[in-house]
């Protein structure tokens, strides 16, 4: 059986180097976000019957598998849970319909960021109503000027000193 299984060792390295940076074997929080991210968990086959089949196939020794150990509990333990959910005509079926939701489901991140477009974040950041000193820091398309948009830059500051320092060229050099 798990000859006929779909190959999808890049996915399964994928996941793990995603779940832990530089691993290349499969964890239980390595299972969780994988079955997660191709959405495998429904009914009955849910989180707490993959991490059960998970244990139960790696004994209490170990902790994690290779890929070719995870092929294996897919074609066996997680094939059977599998199949009793999704009525799958086979464990044969079973194991197929998982490794190719693995393989076709790359891992996705959940820290994207998108910027806020309402109207408080809008007005709070168009530099056309800035006015004073801040109005001064900004050019006509509304890019910051940087160091140049100051127009009280400090000489001492260039050569390394804080702005009220009033004792300049007393420090003696050794």
């Amino acid at each position: 059986m798990a000859d006929s299984i779909p190959d999808f060792k890049d996915a399964f390295t994928r996941y793990c180097n995603f779940a832990q940076a530089g691993k290349n074997t499969c964890t239980g929080n390595t299972l969780k976000k994988m079955c997660e991210s191709v959405k495998l968990c429904k009914g009955g086959f849910n989180m707490t019957r993959v991490d059960l089949d998970f244990k139960s196939f790696l004994g209490n020794a170990k902790k994690e598998c290779n890929y070719n150990e995870f092929r294996q509990f897919i074609g066996k333990q997680l094939s059977k849970s599998y199949m009793a959910e999704y009525k799958s005509a086979s464990q044969e079926d079973a194991a197929i319909a998982i490794a190719t939701k693995i393989r076709d489901n790359p891992p996705k991140s959940n820290t994207s960021v998108k910027a806020s477009g309402d109207a408080a974040t809008k007005r709070l950041t168009d530099t056309s109503g800035y006015t004073g000193a801040h109005k001064e820091r900004f050019g006509a398309d509304g890019k910051g000027k940087g160091l140049e948009g100051r127009e009280d830059r400090d000489s001492k500051a260039a050569q390394g000193y804080v702005g009220g320092y009033k004792g300049e060229g007393s420090y003696s050099k050794k």
